[in-house]
């Protein structure tokens, strides 16, 4: 009597399986639509290179132009080309992605392909004159935000993943830095009024020049403010605290409070709190990655269903060693090649689970003529 496996059949199994059966049957008579080359190419770790590579040549050559290092012959033959690239890389992106470009992200690229250049370049410069060749230099310059992709240059080297999770973490902090801004600029101003009344408008009679010019940082809002941030940074502060404590003793109290809360909580915090925002963003990478696993899982199990199905023929919730056999040898289970190592594997598996289960097939040394060959 052959030896069977369970294939744990359940009420209802047996439509399920009919589906299954017949999605394995069309996957198996046709292959699955490629992906088109234009996508296969965008996503290649070449193209990001190379486009990597022309933004930080478009940096270098914005940067030379600024100092005058070459001629401007050469200048706008270099521009011209840089212009061309991103627009021809423009061009591929487009027809690779679609109506994806018109996301933030595309329609922001897509502002500094066509305007700082296929505008400025090719049509603004050759026809205006030379008095406005500063207003197209500023122009040009605003092409520097494309150093912004190469986030996507370093994604494919494994020396620069560290750099990479920095960057996508500084560049998805928007918000968050814009908060900070406000807060500090909360800050600075509850600050300043205080500074205005405890230094600026005191008493100068009897006071001596430096005390004078440290007091007169101290009047207006706007100046005030610019002074404490001084503070806030520990630019040159020492020597302004040291002029006012010959003036007012005390006063260091306030000023080394207002650093403290300001330089040693406030920025710290603001640090903290974009690089909580990277970790996070690198544990949904993984909880992602997870996700994808899982799916691939469950699409395994979905394959390996239907594949027993497939092998029991006869409907009786059971597959026989023959029919396993059988299967086996006539290739039944479906021919994608990207599928065929690993429903090899599963068969050797499952063979192997069968002769295991059945113990007159381990005693019996005539039945090893029976096992398939693995690998």
């Amino acid at each position: 009597m052959p030896s069977a496996v369970s294939t744990m059949a359940k009420p209802g199994d047996r439509d399920r399986a009919s589906a299954v059966n017949a999605l394995n049957a069309q996957d198996s008579a046709q292959l699955e639509e490629p992906p088109r080359i234009e996508e296969l190419f965008v996503a290649s770790a070449l193209f990001e290179t190379s486009c990597g590579m022309v933004i930080l040549l478009s940096v270098l050559a914005i940067a030379w132009e600024i100092d005058d290092v070459f001629v401007p012959q050469f200048r706008q033959f270099l521009e011209s080309g840089v212009t061309g690239f991103f627009l021809a890389e423009w061009i591929v992106r487009l027809k690779a992605n679609g109506w994806r470009m018109l996301g933030p992200l595309g329609i922001f690229d897509t502002f500094l392909v066509w305007v700082p250049g296929v505008l400025a370049v090719w049509i603004l410069q050759p026809s205006i004159q030379d008095g406005s060749t500063d207003f197209l230099k500023v122009v040009r310059t605003i092409r520097m935000l494309r150093l912004l992709r190469i986030v996507l240059f370093f994604k494919h080297f494994k020396a620069f993943q560290d750099l990479f999770k920095l960057v996508r973490g500084l560049l998805s902090s928007g918000s968050t830095l814009l908060s900070a801004m406000g807060l500090i600029a909360a800050t600075l101003y509850t600050f300043a009024i205080f500074a205005i009344d405890l230094i600026g408008n005191q008493d100068q009679t009897g006071a001596s020049d430096d005390v004078k010019e440290a007091q007169n940082l101290f009047k207006g809002l706007f100046q005030t403010m610019v002074t404490l941030m001084r503070f806030m940074h520990g630019d040159d502060c020492q020597g302004i605290l040291d002029v006012l404590t010959t003036r007012q003793p005390w006063i260091w109290v306030f000023l080394w409070l207002f650093t403290s809360l300001s330089s040693y909580v406030l920025l710290n915090l603001v640090t903290a709190v974009i690089v909580q925002q990277a970790l996070e963003m690198s544990s949904a990478d993984e909880a992602d990655l997870a996700k994808q696993l899982q799916a691939q899982r469950e699409e395994d199990m979905r394959e390996l269903e239907g594949m027993f199905k497939m092998l029991d023929e006869d409907q009786s919730g059971q597959v026989s060693l023959e029919e396993f056999m059988q299967a086996q040898s006539s290739r039944h289970l479906g021919t994608k090649p990207s599928s065929i190592a690993r429903e090899r594997l599963i068969l050797d598996l499952f063979f192997a689970f069968a002769n295991m289960s059945n113990p007159k097939h381990q005693e019996n040394p005539e039945d090893k003529s029976h096992r398939t060959p693995s690998g």
